[in-house]
């Protein structure tokens, strides 16, 4: 229970802050076609016109992935704010095919899938979010320059939004395994969850499922590793 709390809340503050951003990590140059054509959006004071706006943004700057990923995740916020998480999730998913490392829309499919109580939803997106985490953290790693002969450089600190991003994937994966009462999916969603969040604090609890998972399996108990 004190987790699932955990998870609401910490979902509320990152999403508020995320909604609230100017472009959740989508850039477009000041003055740009796409910028202009932004200005022209967010001055729409009625919803509906505004989805409009944003389906011929998407359309006109389709070979933009940024644009494309920051279209359909406004529309998906939208669809969320009026009460249709599976329409949510459905530009969700655009968003993500056009920008498949953004933490942010990892937080918000994940988010979504809690509302329609989708634990293999939850599971997949918070996984997935947590394994774009650490590749952003090896590529940062590989890019920094190297003097010859140097000892390899620690990895570069993530930000804190990237951090309170992954613990809610973390969190978020660990409460839809814990809530999960099949004992097959359990399983699958453990073998998701230890790849994604290798350090886990809840590395001794999920193993614990899986070891409860595998004996209602008939399985022999096998190292979660």
């Amino acid at each position: 229970m004190r987790r699932d709390l955990y998870v609401v809340a910490l979902s509320a503050l990152l999403l508020s802050s995320f909604v609230h951003a100017q472009n959740g990590n989508f850039n477009f140059p000041a003055g740009s076609p796409e910028d202009q054509a932004l200005t022209a959006v967010t001055s729409e004071q009625d919803a509906q016109k505004r989805l409009v706006l944003l389906q011929d943004f998407v359309q006109k700057f389709s070979a933009n992935p940024a644009a494309v990923g920051y279209g359909n995740w406004q529309m998906a916020q939208y669809y969320q704010g009026v009460g249709d998480p599976a329409k949510a999730l459905e530009y969700g998913d655009k968003a993500l095919a056009a920008s498949p490392g953004n933490l942010n829309l990892f937080v918000f499919q994940t988010n979504v899938a809690q509302q329609l109580k989708d634990n293999d939803k939850v599971v997949d997106y918070a996984t997935r979010g947590g394994i774009a985490y650490h590749a952003a953290a090896k590529d940062a790693n590989a890019a920094e320059p190297k003097a010859e002969g140097a000892a390899p450089a620690a990895p570069p600190a993530a930000s804190d939004d990237d951090k309170a991003s992954y613990e809610f994937l973390e969190a978020s994966a660990f409460a839809a395994i814990a809530n999960e009462t099949d004992p097959k999916a359990r399983m699958k969603h453990i073998e998701k969850f230890t790849p994604a969040f290798p350090n886990s604090k809840d590395s001794d609890q999920v193993t614990s499922y899986a070891m409860v998972a595998l004996t209602e399996l008939n399985h022999i108990p096998r190292p979660i590793c």
